[in-house]
């Protein structure tokens, strides 16, 4: 509204907005206005003045005026705007403070509503603050970590946000907060912070509202209480947004009746002890009337535990007359935990008067701890009738701190070797909440571990302060013991010490509560460790737990024997409870008898008939192993009754382990006593809300046992098919959405705890736990529903009793069967709406006994939650996995599912011959899709030996687990028939390996094959000489094939043969065909006899299948085999006889640097057993040796032939026939020797041996002794001086020049040593070097070696060397030096050997290894001393005359030579006249004994030739010749 220009204060301060408001002083409470003008600060009274003054000075302007003017805005007018901020200044237009609850000293919770005048953002540049000022008020909440005079009160932001708008982006919500938390209250100051979140706004248009906690109140407040002001500072000094004003809002505080003053004492303050309580009350009003006095004593126990009258005095009080004021006994009430005093009838209390209250000794425990002037106490004043409050409950003025009895704040353990067994340094950390002074022990209990020392060694810095720095640990009661002897601070810090060589038990929980920790203080709580790690992967469990009774009749007196073996070990006052509901005994002490009673204590066991349960403590110095099994019985005269019923394995007999933990766990053994326990009746009904699919439904269950089921036990429910669908789930499995607590109804509800049960999706399982206070008793009726408000939906459909639905009560000994009845859900039965199994490729062609490709596709009608399981039953099938991985489809479909995103691998059973897919929690296969299911071949299904129909009614899919659909036929499936050929041979023509040859077919398929179904030969090895691609077919049944033309194809060896279009080869069919030599094919090396690897097909319809019927080729041993022997040894220094990179390379096979270049084995310092490979070779081959420069021929071989090898001794073949070995063979003769093999009547050339004498390299043997060069006669062949034929030869007087051929040491120079000049340094070297270590060789005189020339070739250097003779013939007479012909033929033996001395030689091992040259004859030719084969001529061979008389004979000589030559020649060729003229013939047809006996044995062999002596019909085909 328009304003007149209102009153300001000083520099345009503000007036309080109380103040310039036209209200009266007088506020609601009715206090006068004189009342609330006191209350006035100076400063408001100051401003009222100032309004006085500006009110005078415009009633002047006024009169000035002599007329009023019109109101004015003077917040929007143009005309004030320079003066805005003074006459408008910023406000809160509401500032309203609320409390909860609400009365004098409460601890509160303070709700603030605020709405500034204009927005009041917060920056990052300028925050944004809201200071309110509350004295009188205290802080409840923590000490700010950074600044210890604040306190962090928490903020909790109180606007909703608006229907349909997302709480994040609404104002001032829970998601989105205006005001940062915590707050800071200022102890110093009493003012309360509050923060405006940077890029917050409090907004002008709104009531922003937030919730502080907390605060307590003050004693008393009045209404709109100006001491509460509130402001909005900044970050920047000097601007303020709202200047300080008070709230505008604040609830009248009634201090009522109160206390002046309250007090209560203990004595002594000792935590967990008896104590005296002593109660000191003052009144600030009257109290009379047998007024109450109820003193509130939360967790402070009577000693007897007990409702009642408690006895009381006042010996304490400072008049000892003060007893007369109150009855003389005061009523504890043990539920409220309360104490109440009474005054007497006709006595007041007046104000002021103190009095002190005093239990009698011991007759209250204080808690584990209290601190000073503790709140929880609490005193208040009531009415006699209890109905009317006197005084409210006050929180005591003065109390006792109780100090916390010692305990640990914080306790851990660690293993640094966590092995079952075996030794552990043990790390132990703690914090205690008070010092561990010196003399106080500390105890930490180790169930099962175990000590080779008595005093295990402390290590760490806290070790000091314990006694000898060592712990005690006391085995029997696994306790180890430390005494401290120095303080340790450990409220101040975590303490660490560690216990060094302890053995760890065989299996411990993880955070394992029998682990315990405590110290010597009286009433220290033994506490269990709060962090452990798991041992032995916490298999704590009783290994074995049996009960047998003898007789087992119901509820007769037994013996009955325990069989007990736990995973671990129990120690000295460890227990073992069993519990045994619907036993009976009348005794507490039951005698224990066997083998092992005296393990427990007093060899008894205690009965608790209130609780069902036997206990056995372990006696002292005593334990149970978990090595071998314990058993104690307990005898029928102790009259220990059995129960009336029980089912084998009954779950209501539960076994645990106390001390040496093991949790509660079903007996794994019991008998069966009486009548079966069973469901006698059990319904589930469902109500659906709707007649729609899947409608939300209540479902209703109902149950009669014939059993009692015990507090706490557990009922199962499962409801296969059912989804939980609460409001706003996604769509989807979303299990942690659907999962949770739901509400029970019903009759009996109130059995469950809270009402509720706890629905597992993933499992589809209600579960509901009974209350711990009630039972089910055999032939009761339970009733309860799940409301529609659950949002329980039905699945699509249920059978009538459908077995998903089930029920379980292990506790009971119910194990888990299906409902009586259920509703039935949908007139549609459950089934597979879709299902169908394909091999391979949808429509193609499966084949039996055959590894595919499986492909099932199907569709339930209802969904399949997570832990059903689909099962396919396959008979016949095959697969070597149990767990058989799924691949994912090659293409995916939509509308499909494939199982892969979720399963990778399904369940195989050979036995049942099942495949079952499990879905996995969190999953679902849904009806509306189908689900599709790939495992690839490599996932190895073998399709059955038998046939299979299109759609075989054995190949059936059901479903159970969560949810069941029952067994079926797949509904769709291809046939599988048995596709091969019945016949198939191949014959040669000849079969001659590696070579053209003449091939015929006989097929016989046992199915129809069509175009479309090519006929595929596989034939590997076979080639085409003529480079064919058309093949002519010949044979019967050519006209059965397209054009009789094959198709040929070189790179894959195949022939491929269609069937014209439209035709048909009937099934059972023979097929005769042929390809004649002509077509050029030619055989491989080697086949076997009906060779596997010739294969037949046809495509798409018969797979791949070997010939059946083929004949052998190539088979025999392989030649290149290379053996090194020596002289006299059995066997070969050959492992591998045939080196793929030897031919052409290889020459001495005894030489490992030579092989080693060759690229073969190089060890030859091994015997081995002479081995000849090579291809179907039979057990009757024989090995046989010639001299190298034989050739294998029958004539060389046989027993008539010496051989200086010895037969072998066995030989044997390989399983595979790839080779024979023989054994024993060796030579008495070293050379080189040809191999021959005989196979099958066959002589074959294997290869070569070389025997070497049993000489170090290089040197040779020379009649029985090494020496290192041969004499002047011999040659050194393969390491023996033999004969050497070209020295005996007469050529000592001709000198011989050879080329040598060499790698030219200097070719990576660029400059070759045969180009270099003669005078070059390194060639003049390169000829020395040359001429003297070949002369070192030969064991020859330098001199006598001579370097005619120098050539390169091809990177080589080629010397031309010249060997000169030794002189006349005198000097040779008398040398023992090789002619020049010798040396040659010595070098030429030493190159051929790679042993030899020559390739020892740096210099000479890189000679060409090819043999050389035949060498030339050549002369010193006396004009320049140079040997050559022709010297220049120079007039001194023979003279004119000579020369003329020589050519004149050979003119004339000649000629006359070669005329009678000529002459005799032609003679000799003269036709003669035949011996046989047609009168012999004659003689010869008609009686051959007229001639003589030469000519009727040439008649008669005529006729064994075909000659056919005296018939013309040689002449006669001459006639006729000319006209064929």
């Amino acid at each position: 509204p328009a304003i007149r220009a209102g009153p300001v204060g000083p520099v345009g301060r503000p007036c309080p907005p109380w103040q310039s408001q036209g209200s009266s002083l007088g506020g609601p409470t009715g206090r006068s206005g004189g009342q609330r003008l006191d209350a006035m600060t100076s400063a408001s009274a100051l401003c009222i003045l100032r309004h006085i003054v500006v009110i005078c000075l415009l009633a002047l302007v006024d009169i000035a005026h002599s007329q009023a003017t019109a109101w004015t805005d003077v917040c929007v007018a143009e005309d004030y705007s320079k003066y805005r901020d003074e006459l408008c200044p910023k406000t809160f237009s509401v500032s309203t403070l609320a409390f909860n609850p609400f009365y004098p000293k409460a601890i509160t919770n303070m709700t603030i509503l605020l709405q500034p005048s204009e927005d009041l953002p917060g920056t990052i540049q300028k925050q944004q603050y809201i200071d309110i000022d509350l004295p009188g008020f205290e802080p409840i909440g923590t000490v700010n970590p950074t600044n210890a005079l604040l306190r962090d009160l928490t903020v909790y932001p109180a606007n909703t946000a608006p229907l349909g708008t997302d709480p994040a982006k609404s104002y001032n919500t829970y998601l989105s907060p205006l005001f940062a938390s915590p707050a800071g209250w200022d102890t110093t100051t009493g003012i309360l912070r509050l923060h405006v979140n940077v890029g917050g706004i409090l907004l002008t248009n709104v009531d922003t509202e937030v919730v502080i906690c907390c605060v307590r109140l003050p004693e008393e407040s009045i209404q709109d209480n100006p001491d509460f002001t509130i402001m909005g500072p900044t970050s920047l000094e000097g601007m303020i947004s709202v200047y300080k004003e008070p709230v505008k809002s604040t609830p009248f505080l009634d201090p009522g009746l109160q206390w002046q003053f309250l007090r209560v004492s203990f004595d002594p303050p000792v935590s967990k002890s008896p104590t005296i309580i002593s109660l000191s009350i003052r009144p600030a009003n009257q109290l009379q009337d047998r007024a109450r006095i109820i003193l509130h004593m939360p967790n402070i126990k009577r000693s007897t535990g007990e409702t009642g009258i408690v006895n009381f005095n006042t010996a304490n009080s400072k008049d000892g007359a003060d007893w007369m004021f109150f009855d003389s006994e005061a009523l504890w009430d043990n539920d409220a935990e309360k104490l109440t005093f009474f005054l007497r009838e006709g006595k007041v209390l007046e104000i002021g008067k103190e009095v002190t209250l005093s239990t009698e000794a011991n007759a209250f425990i204080l808690p584990i701890e209290l601190e000073a002037d503790t709140p929880t106490l609490t005193v208040e004043a009531r009415s006699f009738d209890d109905i009317d409050q006197v005084v409210r409950p006050t929180s005591i003025y003065q109390s006792s701190a109780v100090p916390h009895v010692r305990e640990f704040s914080y306790s851990k353990l660690t293993y640094l070797n966590n092995v079952p067994y075996g030794f552990s340094d043990i790390q132990l950390r703690f914090q205690t909440n008070r010092p561990l002074f010196v003399g106080s022990v500390l105890y930490l209990r180790l169930p099962g571990f175990r000590s080779e020392s008595i005093e295990v060694p402390l290590k760490g810095d806290s070790k000091i302060h314990f006694r000898n720095e060592v712990a005690d640990f006391l085995l029997p009661e696994n306790i180890v013991e430390m005494h401290v002897v120095k303080t340790i601070y450990s409220d101040e810090y975590i303490v660490q010490v560690e216990f060094l060589e302890l053995i760890l038990p065989p299996a411990l929980y993880e955070n394992d509560a029998s682990i315990l920790i405590y110290n010597s203080d009286p009433g220290a709580p033994r506490q269990s460790v709060q962090e452990s790690p798991m041992v032995g992967a916490g298999y704590k469990v009783f290994m074995r737990s049996q009960m047998a009774f003898d007789p087992p009749e119901p509820r007769m007196p037994a013996n009955i024997t325990f069989t007990l073996e736990p995973s671990i070990v129990f120690y000295q006052g460890d227990v073992i409870i069993v519990h045994l509901y619907g036993f009976m005994c009348q005794y507490s002490a039951i005698p224990l008898i066997g083998q092992d009673a005296f393990r427990f204590q007093d060899q008894t066991a205690e009965w608790s008939s209130t609780n069902n349960i036997l206990i056995f403590t372990v006696a002292k110095n005593e334990i149970l192993l978990n090595t071998q099994p314990l058993k104690v019985s307990i005898g029928k005269e102790t009259n220990f009754r059995l129960p009336d019923k029980l089912s084998e394995n009954d779950g209501i007999l539960r076994i645990e382990g106390q001390g040496a933990l093991i949790n509660r766990e079903p007996m794994k053994k019991v008998p069966k006593i009486g009548e079966d326990k069973y469901v006698i009746e059990s319904r589930v009904e469902f109500e659906p809300y709707t007649t729609e699919d899947n409608s939300v439904a209540r479902i209703s269950f109902e149950m009669v046992l014939n059993t009692d089921v015990l507090p706490n036990s557990t009922i199962y429910i499962k409801l296969g098919g059912i989804v939980r669908d609460p409001p706003g789930t996604p769509l989807g499995v979303n299990s942690d959405l659907r999962s949770g607590n739901i509400k029970l109804s019903g009759a009996n509800g109130p059995l469950f705890t809270d009402e509720e049960g706890y629905w597992d999706q993933d499992q589809v399982l209600l579960t509901v736990k009974m209350i711990s206070t009630v039972q089910i008793n055999a032939g009761e009726r339970v009733q309860f529903f799940v409301e529609r408000d659950q949002y329980f939906r039905l699945p699509f459909s249920a059978y009538p009793n459908d077995p998903s639905f089930r029920l379980a009560i292990p506790e009971a000994g119910i194990p888990e069967r299906p409902f009586k009845f259920s509703t039935r859900v949908s007139q549609h039965g459950k089934e597979f709406a879709v299902s169908e199994i394909f091999y391979g490729a949808q429509g193609s062609v499966a084949y039996p006994n055959t590894v595919v490709e499986f492909n099932l596709r199907f569709r339930p009608n209802v969904n399949l939650p997570g832990g059903s399981t689909v099962r396919l039953k396959l008979p016949g099938f095959s697969n070597p996995y149990e767990n058989v991985p799924i691949g994912t489809q090659a293409v995916p479909v939509l509308g499909e599912r494939d199982l892969s995103e979720f399963m990778k691998f399904g369940q195989w059973s050979a036995m049942d011959e099942t495949l079952d897919l499990l879905v996995p929690d969190g999953y679902a296969i849904y009806r509306q899709m189908v689900s599709v299911l790939r495992i690839m071949e490599a996932g190895a299904f073998r399709l059955p030996s038998t046939a299979l129909l299109p759609n075989d009614q054995r190949l059936t899919i059901q479903s159970f687990g969560n949810n069941i659909i029952f067994e079926e036929p797949v509904k769709d499936s291809p046939r599988v028939v048995e596709r091969s050929f019945m016949v198939s041979e191949f014959m040669y023509a000849p079969a001659q390996k590696e070579s053209i040859f003449q091939l015929k077919m006989a097929l016989q398929p046992t199915v129809n094959i069509t175009y479309d179904n090519d006929i595929i030969l596989y034939m590997p090895g076979f080639r085409n000489s003529l480079s064919k691609l058309n093949i002519h077919i010949m044979g019967e049944d050519r006209h059965r094939i397209d054009k009789s033309m094959g198709e040929w194809n070189e790179t894959t060896a195949t022939l491929k043969m269609k069937v014209p279009w439209k035709e048909v080869i009937p099934a059972f069919t023979m097929l005769d065909f042929e390809i004649k030599e002509s077509q050029g094919f030619i055989l491989p090396a080697a086949l076997n006899e009906n060779d596997t690897s010739l294969e037949i097909a046809s495509l798409g319809n018969i797979q791949r299948e070997v010939i059946k019927k083929s004949p052998m080729v190539g088979n025999g041993p392989f030649q290149g085999h290379m053996l090194c022997m020596y002289q006299y040894e059995l066997g070969t220094r050959t492992a591998n006889p045939i080196c793929a990179t030897a031919p052409g390379c290889l020459l001495d096979p005894c030489n490992p640097a030579e092989l080693m270049r060759c690229g073969c084995d190089s060890r030859v310092d091994e015997l081995f057993d002479v081995k000849i490979q090579g291809f179907n070779l039979q057990e009757e081959d024989t090995l046989h040796f010639i001299d190298y420069d034989d050739y294998c021929a029958h004539s060389k071989i046989g027993p008539n032939i010496l051989s200086p090898f010895d037969s072998p001794k066995s030989q044997e073949v390989a399983e595979f026939r790839e080779h024979v070995t023989y054994t024993g063979i060796s030579s008495i003769a070293t050379g080189t020797y040809r191999m021959c093999a005989k196979h099958v009547g066959r002589l074959y050339d294997v290869g070569f041996v070389v025997v070497r004498p049993p000489c170090r390299v290089p040197l040779v043997l020379v009649d029985g002794a090494c020496v290192e060069n041969c004499p002047r006669t011999r040659i050194p062949v393969a390491g023996n001086c033999l004969r050497d034929v070209d020295s005996l030869m007469a050529k000592d007087l001709q000198a011989w020049m050879v080329d040598i051929r060499m790698t030219d040491p200097y070719e990576a120079s660029q400059n070759p040593i045969a180009s270099r000049p003669s005078d070059d340094p390194e060639q003049r070297y390169f000829i020395y070097r040359y001429k003297y270590e070949l002369a070192r060789i030969l064991n020859a005189d330098p001199t006598r070696i001579e370097v005619a020339s120098l050539s390169n070739v091809s990177g080589s250097v080629v010397v031309n060397t010249v060997f000169k003779v030794v002189g006349t013939r005198e000097d040779i007479l008398a040398t023992d030096e090789r002619s020049p012909y010798g040396l040659i033929s010595l070098l030429n033996a030493m190159q051929q050997d790679t042993s030899s001395l020559l390739y020892q030689s740096t210099f000479f091992k890189y000679i060409d290894r090819n043999p050389l040259r035949t060498p030339m004859k050549v002369r010193k030719c006396e004009s320049d001393g140079v040997f050559r084969v022709f010297c220049p001529y120079n007039g001194g061979i023979m003279d004119t005359g000579e020369s003329a008389g020589w050519f004149t004979l050979g003119i004339l000589l000649v000629p006359a030579v070669m005329a009678v030559l000529c002459l005799g020649t032609w003679n000799i060729d003269m036709d003669k006249s035949s011996e046989i003229d047609e009168d012999l013939i004659e003689k010869i047809r008609n009686d051959p004994s007229q001639v003589e006996p030469r000519l009727q044995i040439e008649y008669a062999q005529s006729w064994m030739e075909g000659r056919f002596m005296g018939e013309e019909w040689e002449r006669a085909r001459k006639t006729i010749q000319p006209y064929i």
